[in-house]
């Protein structure tokens, strides 16, 4: 999984560099609060982080990135003697036959994207987008839209 603080650009903008890094830092500390026990949970650079896990069912999975994703967004984070909000988008992918590690990081960053271009705020599952036809993907608020959908 790969998960993107959403609009993160705009927190650094409008609140500056060090409550940025509290934002990051909290999202950093949420994700590993709830899906540490998953696996390995990371920060990969600017405001991304992510999570491989093997073994994990993925119905628990989407269940628990579900709760993730709406912790983070209506968890108000202290910067500054303030308190900001923010969301995030992620993609997953769950490992195919025959497929090494760069193709499923690949597929994960494929379904961030989407997330993303979908509107921000949910969870898509790369699995899910190979379904779709090239209409369906130029429409992606038709599809997958909730974050709880995959």
């Amino acid at each position: 999984m790969i998960a993107d603080i959403d609009r993160f650009k705009k927190v650094n903008d409008t609140l500056g560099h060090l409550a940025g890094d509290d934002v990051i830092r909290s999202v950093g500390q949420m994700m590993v609060e709830a899906l540490g026990e998953f696996g390995t949970v990371a920060r990969v650079g600017g405001e991304e982080f992510a999570l491989l896990s093997s073994g994990a069912p993925p119905e628990t999975l989407k269940t628990k990135l579900a709760a993730f994703c709406d912790r983070v967004a209506t968890a108000p984070i202290l910067v500054q003697g303030g308190a900001v909000k923010v969301t995030i988008s992620a993609g997953v992918a769950l490992p195919q036959p025959g497929q090494n590690f760069n193709q499923l990081y690949s597929a994960a960053d494929r379904a961030l994207y989407a997330a993303k271009t979908a509107g921000r705020n949910r969870v898509l599952f790369a699995e899910a987008l190979g379904a779709l036809g090239e209409k369906d993907r130029a429409e992606w608020p038709a599809v997958g839209a909730d974050r709880r959908s995959a």
